[in-house]
């Protein structure tokens, strides 16, 4: 096995005196002295099992050519992008080989997250997803974003704020809407009301024998008949009488012989339709 060195210390311990050291001399013994003629160090790059060789770089010095999808002058961490696992050193045993994150084709950065990995196996935590995605591997849409299939980009929800109960859409991007409410986006009153607000839409307070056809569902206002007026559409304009819902006119003109233009519904009064075949 190899091991890390950056000072060597040489212990020179034991002379040969060719017999001298027995007379315990030691006049004698200074003559003699340690001589070194040849020292050889072997050596190589520290790369961690990620690299074969060593090369020069642009300052001169010797570093890992590395290999495994790692990097840095000893091959001590993994590439950008691949760090689906720890890094860990090679043997011959196993290469240990950085792997890349997988992001759903969705960005081309991640971190290293050992909670992740610890959980899944895989510990690529993708960042900076593109197409409004999120999630670990780049694999759900952002909050209040929804898309068909995993091809496709997210697109926002624009679920009303007023009119729907969540901002979140379902798959299709249809929202979830108030009882009074309707439409895709929950972003209009349904009919019979009017005046979308946080609350939903209020029902039109329109007579309905006076009126034609719903409210105007943003304000409210009723549309009479032709023989009808007021706010409501509840009360016949003058010179007609008898509000009727079949009454296409809404109230009939008043028949007074020309002795006046105003008259009212009389207690008994009754309408029969006569039918003649000749």
């Amino acid at each position: 096995d190899w091991v890390t060195a950056t000072d060597l210390l040489i212990s020179l311990t034991r002379l040969n005196t060719f017999g001298d050291d027995i007379f315990k001399d030691h006049r004698v013994l200074k003559s003699y002295y340690y001589a070194i003629s040849d020292l050889s160090v072997g050596g190589r790059c520290k790369c961690n099992g990620h690299a074969s060789e060593c090369v020069s770089n642009e300052q001169g010095r010797l570093v890992c050519d590395c290999q495994h999808n790692t990097t840095g002058v000893d091959c001590e961490r993994c590439r950008p992008f691949f760090h689906d696992r720890p890094w860990a050193r090679g043997s011959s045993q196993a290469a240990n080989e950085c792997l890349p994150c997988n992001c759903s084709g969705r960005s081309e950065q991640c971190s290293f997250n050992m909670d992740l990995y610890r959980r899944t196996g895989s510990g690529g935590q993708c960042l900076n997803c593109r197409d409004s995605t999120a999630g670990s591997h780049c694999e759900t849409c952002k909050q209040h974003f929804y898309r068909s299939s995993a091809e496709e980009a997210c697109l926002p929800c624009n679920c009303s704020i007023m009119g729907s109960l969540s901002l979140q859409c379902d798959q299709n991007g249809g929202c979830i809407c108030k009882a009074t409410v309707t439409g895709k986006k929950c972003d209009r009153c349904q009919r019979g009301h009017h005046s979308l607000s946080e609350g939903g839409c209020r029902k039109c307070a329109c007579r309905p024998e006076g009126t034609v056809g719903d409210c105007d569902p943003t304000s409210g206002k009723c549309v009479c008949k032709q023989n009808v007026e007021g706010a409501l559409c509840h009360r016949c304009k003058s010179g007609t009488f008898n509000i009727q819902a079949v009454n296409p006119h809404g109230c009939s003109s008043c028949f007074c012989y020309g002795h006046s233009a105003a008259c009212t519904s009389a207690s008994q009064f009754a309408v029969h339709h006569i039918v003649t075949t000749f």
